[in-house]
């Protein structure tokens, strides 16, 4: 019995005892983390280190042949006749520049070919071999020439347009200027053998063990498959990480999870990434701890088994009780536990379950006062328009049975009947807009009996409205205002306008005279009106404060009342509409 009542302490005294022992497997998977980490930052340290001398090489390498290419151009002879701006050159420069080309091109093992593409002539140390045109277009002179840069390398590109010669090459390209220094003139192109530059990173890979990929704008210089224009979507993405920067950042390359350290030349223009393979770099430490870890990886498996059927079995209740409370919170109050527990989560569930009870009793309550209340102020508003509304109709029959004969009489009875029909016989709260309608029609027929050609009504009805419900006598009190307190006290004839339209999901109604004007408050409500208010009070119960009535008027110039409802396609639509305004 004590344990079936005090389970969760006993659980929680075995999760102690458990604690003591997983703190072992935690001491060793820290030792482990630290072992990884100190490797990963060394190793990171050691690639970056690398990096940075490969890209020196480079850097140099470009150098060489950026001051080579300085030496010929500016302090040379034939630098002097490249430069010149004017219209012809006379066969002696012609065969000094010419001499000069060959000699460069014997004078350094990195340079291939020396060819000078001028705008009066051309000339290459590769001789009649040489297809010119072919090495522009490789090369891509006719670009350069548009771009301001002063020197640029084309891509990777096999140089088999010289006889006996196919090696991949990449073209030094450098801007000769006039002696103006504002046109260009030429173009000196060095053909470098791509060879000495693989070399570079060929070492620096078997020295590391890691990857290298060198980008040149959108094509691939040097990868350890060769060069390519085309790039893998593989490349692709490593590319992207090096244009921002993010070194060291984790990538896949050829399969394998990498690290990607990365760095840019200016010389070149080259973009320099070195992948350093995760399963290498982190070799040393696993091998540190492999013993280690085999024992505690059982360890853990078998002490996570007991853990987890242990909190299963204890937090399993706490989990049925937590989802039964968020039922509640959307307010799903059918919600009860049907089996209850024997100990403490029993007692919790017990209780939630005489909550819930008490929570749809009191709802119950509130939902029924809150009812009786809507029936009573609504039939209350609705009555107190009843006596105002027979007083001033009695009143009209009362003088016109005076004036008139017996059949007017009868006439007027006729439309009182269906006026007071529509008023009070039907119980319904909403009727048809079309319905409404007609009942202010009734009431303007009663009242034209009595004053005749004192008014005119006009309507603007929307047939696309008529079928939709509204409350019960919303318009005959605005009309009644209008005509007693607008129409009646005017000199000459008067008119009222009546207008009904539907826009959107809302009826629109407008009820407007040319009268003498009414008073209003500082809120722009009437200040008297028995009509007025009941009407506002009723739309006000019905759908929410921004239906309520908007009223506009001045002395002598009319007023008009304005107000909207939502669209009611069926009954009892309304009952919603009331409970959201609840």
């Amino acid at each position: 019995m004590f344990f079936r009542r005090h389970s969760f302490i006993i659980k929680n005294i075995a999760l102690f005892f458990l604690f003591a022992l997983i703190l072992t497997v935690i001491i060793n998977a820290i030792w482990y983390r630290v072992t990884t980490r100190d490797r990963y930052s060394q190793s990171i340290a050691e690639s970056e280190n690398l990096l940075n001398q490969v890209g020196i090489s480079v850097d140099n390498y470009f150098y060489a042949i950026s001051m080579y290419v300085t030496s010929f151009i500016v302090n040379s002879e034939a630098g002097e006749i490249l430069r010149s701006e004017a219209p012809s050159v006379s066969d002696e420069d012609l065969a000094l520049v010419r001499e000069r080309i060959d000699a460069a091109a014997g004078e350094s093992l990195l340079i291939s070919s020396v060819s000078v593409l001028m705008d009066r002539y051309e000339y290459s140390s590769a001789g009649d071999d040489m297809d010119l045109e072919l090495l522009r277009e490789k090369a891509g002179c006719g670009d350069f020439r548009r771009y301001g840069k002063s020197y640029d390398l084309s891509r990777v590109y096999y140089n088999n347009e010289v006889q006996d010669k196919n090696e991949a090459t990449i073209a030094y390209m450098y801007r000769i200027k006039g002696e103006s220094l504002r046109a260009t003139v030429g173009v000196l192109v060095l053909e470098l053998r791509y060879s000495d530059i693989r070399k570079i990173f060929d070492g620096a890979s078997e020295g590391s063990g890691n990857q290298w990929l060198v980008y040149d704008r959108d094509a691939l210089v040097y990868a350890p498959d060769g060069f390519q224009d085309e790039l893998t979507d593989e490349q692709r993405k490593i590319r992207e990480l090096a244009k921002a920067y993010r070194s060291p950042s984790p990538c896949t390359f050829q399969g394998r999870d990498c690290i990607a350290i990365c760095a840019y030349d200016v010389r070149s223009d080259w973009t320099i990434v070195e992948l350093i393979d995760r399963d290498t770099l982190f070799r040393t430490a696993k091998e540190a701890v492999q013993t280690t870890v085999g024992v505690v990886v059982l360890v853990i498996f078998l002490l996570t088994a007991a853990v987890v059927a242990l909190l299963y079995r204890m937090l399993r209740p706490l989990v049925r009780i937590t989802e039964a409370m968020q039922k509640v919170e959307h307010d799903q109050f059918d919600t009860v536990f049907d089996h209850t527990r024997d100990d403490e989560f029993g007692q919790i569930e017990n209780g939630f379950n005489k909550m819930v009870g008490h929570i749809n009793e009191l709802l119950y309550n509130i939902r029924k006062q809150e009812e009786e209340k809507r029936k009573i102020t609504i039939q209350t508003l609705r009555a107190q328009i009843n006596p105002h509304f027979l007083y001033n109709t009695l009143n009209i029959i009362r003088w016109r049975a005076v004036l008139a004969g017996n059949e007017t009489v009868a006439n007027m009875i006729v439309a009182l009947v269906k006026t007071v029909e529509f008023n009070g016989k039907r119980k319904e709260e909403f009727v048809t807009v079309r319905d409404e309608v007609d009942n202010v029609k009734n009431y303007v027929r009663l009242l034209g009996y009595h004053y005749e050609d004192k008014f005119q009504v006009l309507y603007e009805l929307d047939e696309d409205a008529m079928g939709f419900y509204t409350p019960k006598l919303l318009l005959q009190p605005l009309v009644e205002n209008a005509m007693f307190h607008g129409i009646v006290p005017k000199d000459g004839q008067g008119q009222i306008f009546l207008s009904v339209c539907r826009e959107g999901e809302k009826i629109c109604f407008l009820v407007s005279d040319d009268g003498v004007g009414v008073d209003l408050d500082g809120e722009g409500r009437l200040s008297d009106g028995i009509g007025f208010s009941n009407v506002n009070d009723r739309i006000r119960y019905y759908f929410g404060e921004e239906h309520t009535l908007r009223v506009t008027s001045s002395p002598g110039a009319g007023t008009a009342v304005r107000f909207s409802i939502p669209v009611i396609r069926t009954l009892p639509y309304h009952r919603a509409v009331m409970e959201e305004v609840k």
